[in-house]
């Protein structure tokens, strides 16, 4: 009986073992008796591990809707509004949701992109009416606001966002209706001037417009004509009928004809009355001419005789034969007699630049010549007013032609060409070199409005001369001199005495060199006159000569005959220097 006892306990050991193992009844008989409400539990609930497997925290997807409704990928439009009319608005939501398809609490940036949007064909705004690219989530939900602006056609906008390190998209197709031309545009005309055709100057110009639509978006695929009233000399424009590009923009080039004049683009949108005319774009040579060359300084008499580095600024304004600005990037070159200056400029507009600053080598009586000067055309006196150098058909006369010898820096300033003056050394290729003191080595016209036929004829040649200007400047001094004139000139030295009770003086103020006191010298009374009553209060003026300035003065009732003032000269607060006068009043 014991052997059999013993028996029956291994058995059943075993068969609880061998039920464990195959997965069955999660207990043995050797195990002591558990309660059956713990046993129902086990057979109907998940294990601990396969609860946590499931992450309702956790951003997982991007797309549209959420809950039973969410689409992964897509994304809404609010009452479903994708088709749009043109510059039609619209307004984006899409969601970041957990792996059960609720909205994920933690804030998730969205980024919006699109072909229009990239094109700036269409505008993306935050709920705040600003430009945005990117919402971040709230509750989950993420919202753009969308606007066409000469988009049309299908825009698919792709919404991405960063979730658990990989980029997940959901997108959504709108369908935008083709906008309706409100109106054409002029743009601009690049260049806004262009030179006479063979005058060797930019001849072409493109004359830009844009065609845009009710709401201001630019509109593609448009046709366009082109027209201009004249073409005189030649005028070309190319092609007459144009379609607009992506961004609304159509053209046409302008080539120029050798007559100047200023040209208006008229461009009209096909099969409609909308139209518009460009600004009038300039054809005119271009090229400067004698006659229409300025040199201008800033100061014409700086503090510089004694003073390294005082800065003036030297401006070269230049026309053409018309009276139209150089072209731009036209080179001028300056030269200076004493300072130092920069080498050149190029124009904008019909003028440009450079500096000039004090230093070594000053010359002995402290006036330095500044000549500037450029490429162009002689003067010639347009007798028949057609752009060009010819005979006047009713007389067979040659216009009349002011000469031009070559460009020389008059440091005497006598006008004149003295040996050891430099010069612009210039040959043209029609004659000999040209002499800087006489012009009428080349007694024909030289300069761009000579056209094949006379030049062919050896009435003028197509060559540019020299065109210049030059200006003086005086670097004075501080200190100087102060003396009475009689006259307004100051040539004829005061006497002393005045015939009557009263008359007119003049000053002369004048730095140690005997040119003008530095540009805003005070000039004042220095105390109260004796005898007399007079008043002065000026500034020396810009100029580089000595200043000539009439003063009043009349003798006091009773007063001696003998009276006496004092004149102060300021050139600044720790510079002055005064002189005394005395008038007789006969």
């Amino acid at each position: 009986m014991q052997t059999l006892k013993t028996k029956t306990i291994v058995s059943a050991a075993f068969l609880s073992l061998l039920l464990s193992a195959c997965g069955g009844g999660g207990s043995s008989p050797l195990d002591p008796p558990r309660a059956s409400s713990g046993a129902s539990t086990s057979a109907t609930q998940p294990s601990s591990g396969a609860a946590s497997s499931v992450d309702t925290v956790s951003p997982q997807k991007i797309g549209a809707g959420s809950g039973a409704n969410f689409r992964e990928g897509e994304m809404d439009a609010t009452n479903g509004l994708t088709n749009l009319s043109a510059g039609g608005f619209t307004t984006l939501n899409v969601y970041v949701v957990t792996s059960t398809n609720t909205p994920a609490a933690a804030p998730i940036t969205v980024s919006f992109i699109s072909d229009c949007v990239a094109a700036g064909k269409a505008t993306l705004t935050n709920s705040a009416n600003a430009p945005a690219t990117s919402a971040t989530t709230l509750n989950g939900r993420a919202t753009i606001n969308y606007k066409a602006n000469g988009c049309s056609g299908a825009d698919t906008i792709v919404a991405s966002a960063s979730i658990n390190g990989s980029v997940k998209n959901a997108q959504i197709v709108l369908n935008i209706a083709q906008g309706v031309a409100g109106s054409i545009q002029f743009t601009d005309a690049a260049p806004k001037q262009i030179s006479l055709k063979g005058s060797g100057g930019v001849e072409t110009s493109l004359v830009r417009f844009r065609v845009v639509d009710e709401n201001s978006a630019p509109l593609d695929q448009v046709e366009v004509n082109f027209s201009i009233a004249s073409t005189p000399g030649g005028l070309t424009f190319s092609p007459a009928t144009a379609i607009s590009n992506s961004e609304g923009y159509v053209s046409t080039r302008i080539t120029a004809g050798n007559v100047a004049t200023p040209v208006s683009v008229s461009a009209t949108i096909v099969g409609t009355n909308i139209s518009t005319s460009s600004n009038e774009l300039i054809i005119s040579s271009g090229i400067p001419v004698q006659r229409s060359i300025s040199l201008s300084a800033t100061q014409l008499n700086p503090r510089a005789w004694d003073r390294d580095n005082t800065e003036v600024t030297l401006t070269m304004s230049m026309a053409d034969d018309f009276g139209n600005p150089v072209v731009d990037n036209t080179a001028v070159s300056f030269w200076t007699e004493g300072g130092r200056i920069g080498a050149s400029c190029l124009t904008l507009d019909g003028s440009c630049s450079v500096k000039w600053f004090s230093q070594e080598f000053r010359p002995a009586d402290g006036r330095i010549t500044i000549l500037a000067f450029s490429s162009g055309n002689e003067n010639f006196t347009d007798v028949d007013s057609n752009g060009r150098y010819n005979r006047v058909a009713t007389s067979g006369a040659l216009e009349p032609v002011s000469n031009l010898g070559e460009a020389f820096l008059d440091a005497n300033e006598n006008n004149s060409y003295e040996i050891g003056e430099r010069f612009v050394d210039v040959a043209l290729p029609a004659h000999k070199a040209l002499e800087r003191d006489s012009a009428s080595v080349s007694n024909v016209y030289n300069g761009t409005l000579c056209y094949k036929e006379q030049k062919d004829e050896g009435l003028c040649t197509d060559d540019k001369v020299t065109v210049r200007d030059s200006i003086v400047l005086s670097m004075s001094s501080s200190s100087g001199f102060l003396s009475l004139w009689s006259d307004p000139a100051c040539s004829s030295a005061f006497s002393g005495s005045i015939a009557g009770a009263r008359g007119t003086v003049y000053l002369r103020a004048e730095d140690e060199n005997g040119n003008s006191l530095p540009n805003g010298t005070k000039l004042t009374l220095n105390g109260t006159p004796v005898g007399m009553t007079t008043t002065l209060d000026t500034v020396v003026p810009n100029t580089p000569n000595a200043a000539c300035i009439p003063i009043s003065v009349a003798a006091n009732p009773a007063a001696p005959v003998n009276a006496a003032f004092s004149v102060k000269a300021e050139v600044s607060t720790d510079e002055s220097f005064s002189e005394n006068f005395g008038i007789n009043f006969l």
